[in-house]
């Protein structure tokens, strides 16, 4: 094909590159769950993550979770004083959760084509090994209480929460270009944290006559997010 001529000529290798698209992930997980007469309850979980997208150093993380409940509607002097109430409890939780990045194999190098010289190919490195990059962890305060009135007729609950996210990770942040690169493929690059509330209500209208059904419900949610701690060398790029 083209313009060789000899079917005995040399070959000339004028790309080269190598990809990757295979990633694993495992995970362990524990869990217990403890009611007693449908008024105190606690649930706890344990998670334990490992995901190839990282490097051997930084592989594995541990989310644990913690939640409680107490029914107040459950309890003898409540149903007597109040018993319009149908249901009123409180729960407060507490939790960790993980994030990996988008891409896999980021620990690794990769080559594509470079400039050619003299028709001769030629390959170069595309990315920075990012050995030391971290889950992104999202730990999680709440504190909410659910209640419901006249048989329900009235429900509805109000939340509030503190969220608090460790190293953040961020894609294709920017790098001086003097570097060869323009960019690292994903980086932890801050501390965030997310302070809300929310609140829901839902009432529910019966019409005997026609036998139908009306509900109607109002949705608040106010949150306010602030960057705790951002790496300075982001702010220079």
């Amino acid at each position: 094909p083209g313009n060789i001529e000899s079917a005995a000529a040399e070959g000339i290798i004028d790309g080269m590159n190598t990809g990757s698209g295979q990633w694993r992930s495992i995970y362990f997980t524990y869990s217990a769950h403890y009611a007693y007469k449908g008024r105190y309850m606690a649930d706890f979980s344990v998670r334990r993550d490992g995901t190839t997208k990282f490097g051997n150093d930084q592989r594995w993380g541990n989310f644990p979770a913690l939640s409680l409940r107490w029914n107040i509607n459950k309890e003898p002097w409540f149903q007597k004083a109040l018993p319009w109430v149908s249901m009123l409890s409180i729960r407060p939780g507490w939790g960790i959760v993980g994030k990996q990045p988008g891409s896999e194999y980021l620990y690794f190098s990769k080559y594509g084509n470079g400039a050619g010289y003299l028709n001769q190919g030629s390959i170069r490195p595309q990315n920075i090994q990012l050995s030391n990059l971290k889950w992104e962890q999202k730990e999680t305060y709440n504190i909410g209480t659910d209640f419901g009135f006249f048989n329900d007729r009235i429900t509805g609950n109000v939340e509030f929460y503190w969220q608090y996210t460790t190293d953040l990770l961020m894609a294709n942040r920017g790098i001086p270009t003097s570097s060869g690169y323009s960019s690292f493929a994903w980086q932890n690059v801050g501390d965030m944290r997310n302070i809300g509330w929310e609140f829901t209500s839902t009432v529910t209208a019966s019409f005997v006559p026609e036998s139908s059904v009306s509900t109607s419900t109002l949705r608040l949610r106010t949150t306010k997010t602030r960057l705790r701690r951002w790496k300075r060398h982001v702010w220079q790029a």
